[in-house]
């Protein structure tokens, strides 16, 4: 039998990130609770408002299921003495279990050598209502937030005081039409709730679930985030609400403070502000920032795309004094862009040129020098890229060199240290107002280089647009991976306080997107050098063992990303295990052959690979890779199988060096299939003639390489099917 399940909790205003956190856990942990505790469920659902969260099961079984046991006793030669009677082992396990003989026997168990005593013992389910108090009591107490409050209340000085994130004023918990009895250090359950804190400040008592939602609705609360954020957008639609920007970096921006903003409210309310006209001078990136810093409000612009001198604001609730709310928050906003109006006109004066020693007193990290010493870095290591990569491209390499050296000077200018997420943009404006004697090269590419450095700035955003900002961008992140590897900073398991994974990832996406033809081993040579360019070096140890890491470091990003692209996991480790370190030339391949999966001569070629594969490995040592001796092939099919490959390498090598890998597959899959299941028929491989069973084996080794080392290591499909022609 089944019966829904409501739970309650109400607490004082939850900060924004501690409300989706706790929802988000409890989405999680609450299902995997009820399956550990053998208790069936369907259709939960986790919401949640700054003053609570609300946790509701529309079915769940009353009682938990029986659950089947297995005691194992002594051994049966420790529980039997010579003439088969039972020991004190035996007894004293009946004793402890208390149990009799007729309820016990002997079987054997996987993995352990002889019979043993067993007990085999059903324990019934409990019902779900006593398990309930304990189950939601661990929950609430198991998610994971920063900064929990620890409080007790002086009417229950023997109660253990509970930590929580803020006070946790009331309980509701209903398991069909009955409320269930809950403690939370002094507070407990009761069928009392609260409505709005300014709309319905008052207690409301429900009779049941139904009750409770009915109830909730009616005195202003929208429980759930996803429809708070819902109306939000659509106020915002109707108000031409933006983040002053058709940049997808600033609309992504927009979303994650509708999402905060949300998160705030139990039901929004919207007013427009207005600002002050003259505040418009200011970038729109800047107007942006201090709105959603300062007081959480959205910029809004003309349907062509100006900015309007107005904000929309979210307020939980509609106040008894609207004007006077609207005047504070128009004296605040356009208080706070007074200091960045002078901010920004202070940064103005001075410029960026003179900030390039400033860089000297900020660490980028203690062993690996400062801000200063990483710019220059950049310089050589983006400049090399161009010079041995991009030959061709001169401006290209004026270019990415001033934007190396201006790169990372906006960190020290009042706008970025009062807003850090606009570092790189702020540079952007700056480097516009420099003196043609500071820098060359095009102005603009160099300014758009500056900004697009921090691209991609985390999952799903936009990368670099510029060749420009995607070679700074490379460079700044591949800098930062091989300086903390080489002194021996990695990311472990959930921890990567440096953001290694994130950086690595971009790096990726990167060469993917932009496809750029870049070697992954070349690009990690050339950082390990800018790093020893320079007088006084950090120690970053072995060279060889630290290009090691960071390559496999970047082909596990990799390999999760292509994995995400093309659903193919054993495609994905076919291509990524041949030879080739271009990123562009693994995405050419697995592009080309995942359209050929089912094509016959795809899945001829990788039974070839396949038993080509398992032979060599077969053999302890494997084959050695000197050539096939043509004199030591004796009986016919193995002829005739070297024939045919010698045929196929010569149509399949030209096809594979114009990166035509579909029809190197063709060539390969046709002209071996049917030689090789042939010599594998009739020819003994492992003959007892050494030379002959050595030069087979590297008959089979050559047909391998060829394929595996240049295009994919088909072997890791392991096709199941025998696709040979009758």
């Amino acid at each position: 039998m089944r019966q829904p399940l409501l739970i309650e909790i109400g607490v004082e205003e939850l900060p924004s990130s501690h409300l989706k956190l706790a929802v988000e856990t409890l989405k999680k942990s609450f299902p995997e609770a009820l399956k550990k505790a053998r208790l069936g469920f369907e259709g939960l659902e986790v919401r949640g408002t700054p003053r609570r969260l609300v946790i509701h099961i529309k079915e769940l079984e009353t009682q938990q299921l029986s659950q089947d046991i297995q005691i194992v006793g002594p051994t049966k030669t420790a529980a039997l003495d010579a003439e088969g009677k039972p020991t004190q082992s035996y007894l004293g396990f009946l004793r402890s279990q208390k149990v009799s003989e007729k309820e016990v026997s002997f079987h054997e168990i996987p993995n352990k050598k002889g019979e043993y005593l067993i007990l085999e013992k059903k324990i019934p389910g409990q019902k779900t209502k006593f398990l309930l108090p304990d189950l939601i009591r661990e929950q609430i107490a198991n998610i994971p937030l920063t900064r929990k409050m620890r409080w007790e209340f002086v009417e229950a000085k023997h109660a253990s005081p509970l930590q929580f994130s803020r006070p946790i004023r009331w309980l509701l918990v209903f398991f069909g039409d009955k409320s269930i009895p809950l403690t939370l250090g002094s507070i407990r359950s009761s069928n009392v709730t609260c409505g709005h804190r300014l709309l319905h400040p008052k207690p409301v008592r429900v009779k049941n679930i139904k009750d409770y939602f009915q109830k909730i609705k009616k005195f202003g609360v929208v429980l759930n985030p996803q429809e708070r954020q819902k109306m939000i957008r659509e106020a915002l639609s109707r108000g031409e609400g933006c983040l002053a920007s058709t940049n997808d970096h600033f609309f992504s921006e927009r979303n994650n403070l509708i999402e905060e903003v949300a998160n705030l409210v139990e039901i929004p309310f919207f007013f427009k502000g207005k600002l002050s006209h003259h505040f418009l001078e200011l970038p729109e990136e800047v107007l942006v920032a201090s709105m959603s810093k300062y007081q959480r409000v959205f910029a809004l612009r003309e349907k062509n795309g100006k900015l309007k001198s107005s904000f929309l604001a979210v307020l939980n609730g509609k106040p008894d004094n609207m004007g006077l709310v609207k005047k504070h928050f128009e004296w605040v906003l356009n208080a706070r862009l007074v200091d960045s109006l002078f901010f920004f006109n202070e940064d103005k004066k001075i410029g960026l040129g003179p900030r390039i020693h400033g860089l000297r007193e900020i660490k980028f990290h203690e062993q690996l020098g400062s801000y200063y010493d990483k710019s220059f870095r950049l310089e050589k290591l983006c400049q090399t890229i161009v010079e041995k990569d991009m030959k061709e491209e001169k401006e290209l390499l004026v270019n990415v060199g001033q934007a190396a050296l201006y790169s990372k000077r906006d960190l020290l200018t009042k706008m970025v240290y009062e807003f850090p997420s606009l570092q790189g943009t702020m540079g952007r404006y700056y480097v516009m107002g420099e003196s043609e004697k500071d820098i060359s090269g095009d102005r603009q590419k160099i300014a758009r280089a500056i900004e697009e450095q921090y691209f991609p700035k985390g999952a799903g955003q936009p990368i670099p647009s510029t060749i420009e900002g995607a070679i700074l961008a490379l460079a700044d992140r591949l800098d930062t991976v091989v300086g903390l590897f080489g002194i021996g900073i990695y990311p472990t398991g959930s921890e990567d306080p440096f953001g290694l994974r994130r950086a690595a990832t971009g790096i990726i996406r990167i060469l993917l997107e932009k496809k750029i033809p870049l070697s992954i081993d070349n690009l990690i040579d050339r950082s390990i050098s800018s790093y020893r360019s320079y007088p006084n070096p950090p120690s970053l140890g072995n060279q060889q063992e630290l290009k090691q890491k960071v390559s496999e470091f970047l082909r596990e990003r990799l390999a999760i990303q292509l994995k995400e692209s093309f659903g193919s996991t054993g495609l994905v480790e076919a291509v990524l295990s041949s030879d080739s370190d271009h990123v562009v030339d693994w995405l050419d391949r697995l592009s080309q052959l995942s359209q050929v999966l089912k094509e016959p001569y795809f899945q001829q070629a990788a039974k070839v690979q396949e038993r080509t594969q398992n032979i060599v490995r077969a053999v302890k040592g494997g084959a050695d890779h000197s050539g096939v001796r043509e004199d030591l092939l004796v009986e016919e099919p193995e002829k005739g199988l070297w024939r045919a490959f010698k045929v196929c390498r010569e149509q399949a090598e030209p096809l594979i060096n114009k990166r035509e890998y579909q029809q190197a597959t063709k060539v390969y899959g046709t002209a071996l299939f049917e030689p090789i299941h042939t010599f594998f028929d009739r020819v003994l491989v492992n003959t007892e003639n050494e030379e002959i069973r050595k030069n087979r084996l590297k008959l089979c080794n050559e047909i391998y390489i060829f394929y595996a080392r240049r295009v994919a290591d088909l072997s890791k499909l392991r096709m199941a099917v025998d696709i040979r022609k009758e």
